[in-house]
């Protein structure tokens, strides 16, 4: 840290992470960085090196916890520690889209996020979590990384799907209907998929899987 899209916050000596995960934390990044120049992403605590306890903290043990700054409306970068998620210059927007990119990142499947704004749709309260993502990650080989995503399916990672097939219409000037990022796969975003599958020349089943969230543009 800094890299592209992230810089880093609290200790350096507490950043460290499985390669996996270090590699999902630079995906998000990477993505973030091509929709906006800024504000940057904050990425705080992970894991000392080598693993093992680190203070104030419960977990943050085995590399694949990720404290994340809650993205603020004025563009700067700050400490979580300065703002909560009532105050006047929080972004709900742009933190919902972080925890959107989370749940679809494709590098390594995210497992839960901790975070205390009831508002944010993907995100769970426990407490201690308080003004700040609390990223835990599934280790390599526990779950698919990019999540399945059908009919009748809801919640973060559907979000994050009707934004990159908007970002897929509007760069190819496709005829169908705008989408709403709702977080419901009904009748329009299933149409959209179909149609992406059949340009792609993919199978026209109406199923996000792998191959379809690959054909997806990540940004404008």
């Amino acid at each position: 840290m800094p890299t592209t899209g992230l810089y880093g916050y609290k200790l350096e000596k507490y950043r460290f992470a499985i390669a996996q995960a270090a590699a999902a934390v630079e995906e998000v990044g990477r993505i973030w960085s091509l929709r906006r120049a800024s504000p940057r992403l904050g990425v705080g605590d992970i894991s000392q090196k080598g693993g093992g306890t680190i203070p104030d903290h419960g977990s943050h043990k085995l590399g694949r916890d990720i404290d994340m700054d809650m993205l603020r409306n004025d563009g700067t970068e700050t400490d979580s520690g300065r703002i909560t998620f009532q105050s006047p210059n929080y972004s709900l927007e742009l933190t919902q889209e972080l925890v959107d990119l989370w749940h679809a990142n494709g590098t390594l499947a995210l497992k839960v996020i901790f975070f205390n704004d009831p508002d944010i749709v993907g995100a769970n309260w426990e407490d201690n979590h308080d003004n700040h993502l609390h990223v835990r990650l599934f280790f390599p080989g526990e779950a698919r990384n990019y999540p399945l995503l059908q009919r009748g399916s809801r919640g973060a990672a559907v979000r994050e799907l009707q934004r990159r097939l908007g970002f897929w219409r509007w760069k190819n000037a496709i005829a169908i209907e705008e989408l709403a990022i709702d977080g419901d796969f009904g009748d329009r975003t299933d149409a959209a998929i179909r149609s992406l599958q059949t340009l792609a020349g993919l199978m026209v089943d109406g199923k996000a899987g792998d191959s379809t969230w690959r054909a997806l543009p990540v940004a404008l």
